[in-house]
């Protein structure tokens, strides 16, 4: 099970990535979930992003201009 989901808008994928891959190398063993790196091919898209929001304890907001005008 992750341990922290990270949400966040897609048109930041590429910084949030960077923050994915920094924050897993700086703690050893925690497991942080993002949408664009978890999501196996052929998997529900909406149906893994609940399923990882409701079992991660922790969540992280990346909050951007992108994601405070997303839907």
């Amino acid at each position: 099970m992750p341990d922290a989901f990270l949400s966040h808008s897609s048109k930041d994928d590429t910084i949030v990535t960077r923050l994915h891959d920094d924050i897993e190398a700086s703690i050893e063993g925690f497991d942080v979930w993002v949408d664009h790196k978890d999501i196996q091919e052929g998997e529900n898209f909406q149906t893994a992003i609940d399923q990882n929001l409701a079992r991660c304890p922790f969540l992280i907001v990346a909050l951007s201009p992108h994601s405070i005008a997303s839907d």
